[in-house]
C-alpha cells in the first residue's frame, strides 16, 4: 500500500515551499515599492512646507500696518530668523520684490517673489484695485549634497479672481 505512495509528501511539500515563497516575494516587492516611495515623499514635504513659510513670510510683510508693497527701492525685513534685503524691481506696471533665497534650518530653502499692481483689468469686466501675487518656491536640499532634490511651488494671490498673468 506504501508503494503507491512513493513522492507525494516530496510534491507536496514543493508545492508548499512554492507557494510560501511567492508569497514572500510578493510582499517584498511591496515593501521595497513602498520604502522608495516614501523615499520621496519625505523631500517633498520638505520643499512644500519651505514654500509655505516663504509665503507666511511675504504675507507677513505684505499686511498694510506695516506696508502694502508700496516701496520703491530695497529694503530689510526680518523673515524667518534672519534679516533680509528685498531686491525691488519695476517690470512695467507691476512692482516686484525679490526676496533672496531663505534658507530654513533643516537645509531646505525657499525663493520668493512678490508682484503687486494697482488698476488690474478685471476679465469678467471692470478692473481690481490692487492684486498682489505671491509666487514661493521651496527645496528640500539648498546644501549642494547629493540625495534626492525636490522643488515645490506655490501661488498666492489677493484676491483670488485677479488675473495669474498680471
Amino acid at each position: 500500500m506504501y508503494y503507491h505512495n512513493k513522492g507525494t509528501a516530496l510534491f507536496i511539500t514543493g508545492v508548499i515551499i512554492s507557494i510560501a515563497l511567492a508569497v514572500g516575494i510578493g510582499v517584498s516587492t511591496i515593501s521595497f515599492r513602498e520604502l522608495r516611495i516614501t523615499r520621496t515623499i519625505l523631500p517633498s514635504y520638505q520643499a512644500f512646507y519651505a514654500a509655505d513659510a516663504g509665503v507666511e513670510c511675504a504675507f507677513y510683510w505684505a499686511n498694510p500696518a506695516r506696508f502694502q508693497y508700496d516701496q520703491t527701492s530695497n529694503f530689510s525685513i526680518t523673515c524667518l530668523g534672519a534679516s533680509r534685503t528685498v531686491v525691488y524691481r519695476h517690470d512695467g506696471p507691476t512692482r516686484v520684490y525679490m526676496f533672496p533665497q531663505m534658507n530654513l534650518n533643516n537645509g531646505s530653502c525657499v525663493n520668493v517673489a512678490v508682484r503687486a499692481r494697482e488698476n488690474v483689468p478685471n476679465p469678467l469686466g471692470g478692473s481690481f484695485s490692487q492684486c498682489l501675487r505671491i509666487d514661493s518656491f521651496g527645496k528640500n536640499d539648498c546644501s549642494g549634497g547629493g540625495g534626492v532634490k525636490v522643488e515645490r511651488g506655490l501661488l498666492w494671490k489677493d484676491p483670488v479672481a485677479c488675473p495669474d498673468d498680471f
